[in-house]
């Protein structure tokens, strides 16, 4: 179907009406279907605690397009490091929290800041769940 379809396009005026079709096509409008995006994390500290945490953002289409300009202004800024890292594990924690991200954690002991201090890799680290 696809080959025959894709023989068709090649025909200037045949193109030309699908094109013109497609561009009169329109969608009704939605309102999003919720209005928050969560991740789930497991989360160590260095002492050996350890709690199920959550990530909570916006829009995770808005909230990528964020991390991945927050990263890039980071990086410009000579705030990287030699190696091939994730951004969470080059960044750390602060990097969700400053595109908007909200750090929640289930039973969250009164001595923990709520956030563990790294995200790269040592015991005290995100780990995706």
């Amino acid at each position: 179907m696809l080959p025959l379809a894709s023989a068709l396009l090649k025909v200037g005026p045949l193109r030309d009406l699908a094109r013109r079709r497609l561009a009169r096509v329109s969608f009704a409008d939605r309102p999003g279907l919720r209005e928050h995006s969560w991740g789930r994390a497991d989360v160590h500290w260095s002492d050996g605690t350890s709690r199920t945490g959550w990530l909570r953002t916006g829009d995770a289409s808005t909230f990528t397009t964020a991390v991945l300009s927050e990263v890039a202004r980071r990086l410009l800024h000579g705030k990287g490091r030699p190696g091939a890292y994730t951004p969470a594990a080059l960044f750390g924690a602060s990097l969700a929290e400053a595109c908007g991200g909200q750090f929640l954690l289930d039973g969250q002991p009164d001595h923990l800041d709520g956030q563990p201090d790294h995200v790269d890799g040592r015991p005290d680290h995100l780990e995706r769940g």
